[in-house]
């Protein structure tokens, strides 16, 4: 389960974790959420070598939060990537009309 070789997790036990200060807790909960994030689309990424890494955010997506959730971010996307093409051309028409 845990054979990657750069990774700590394996080796925390819990033992110390219960004796770290809530400030300490917390810095190893976000360590250790980021972790896995990191391990899920590197391995994302390796099962997908065409993927973007757009593709892989909306891969990673879809597994741990649900298909309609990841479709929804496609969507805002491709609407925030419209805007800003609408928003660009206004300005280059803007641009020589003083």
């Amino acid at each position: 389960m845990f054979n990657d070789p750069n990774s700590i997790i394996p080796y925390i036990p819990i033992q110390v974790a219960k004796s770290l200060s809530p400030r300490q807790q917390s810095a190893l909960a976000m360590f250790l959420s980021s972790e896995a994030m990191r391990i899920s689309k590197r391995t994302i990424a390796a099962l997908n070598p065409e993927f973007t890494e757009r593709e892989i955010a909306h891969k990673f997506v879809e597994i741990h939060y649900g298909k309609e959730l990841a479709d929804g971010m496609r969507e805002w996307e491709k609407t925030r990537a419209a805007a800003r093409n609408t928003d660009s051309s206004e300005l280059s028409d803007n641009t020589g009309s003083n």
